[in-house]
């Protein structure tokens, strides 16, 4: 995690969080607001849902300084890495993940905040 925290500019020290409550990113976001404040943040998330992680974070008044792709803390952690995150990408999880992705960056110019996206999750996780 060291050269990868010097790479982008991220300081050793930084305190790691894990927000364990939420089930979805809107929730995650909202909760990472009240655990943080003003406090500057980095998210890690799969690499196709960096785009909506950054948006609903920030507009849940977070202040999100990188997000970063969880494929790129592999690239330095895993033995065979390549491997790994090609397999990781044409699994049949990863490939309805991209499909709900593109659904609901579609969502997020209409439904700001995630509303929506929250209680789809809702019905459709439990």
């Amino acid at each position: 995690m060291e050269a990868f925290s010097r790479r982008n500019g991220l300081e050793d020290s930084t305190p790691v969080m894990r927000e364990e409550i939420s089930h979805n990113t809107p929730t995650n976001a909202i909760q990472v607001g009240a655990l943080v404040g003003e406090d500057i943040v980095d998210v890690v998330t799969v690499g196709y849902h960096t785009k909506a992680s950054k948006t609903l974070f920030e507009r849940h008044g977070v202040n999100v300084r990188h997000v970063i792709a969880s494929e790129e803390v592999l690239k330095l952690r895993a033995r065979n890495p390549e491997a790994f995150i090609g397999n990781f990408h044409k699994s049949s999880q990863v490939k309805k993940g991209k499909r709900v992705e593109f659904v609901r960056n579609l969502l997020l110019h209409v439904d700001r905040k995630g509303k929506l996206l929250t209680a789809i999750t809702g019905r459709t996780r439990k």
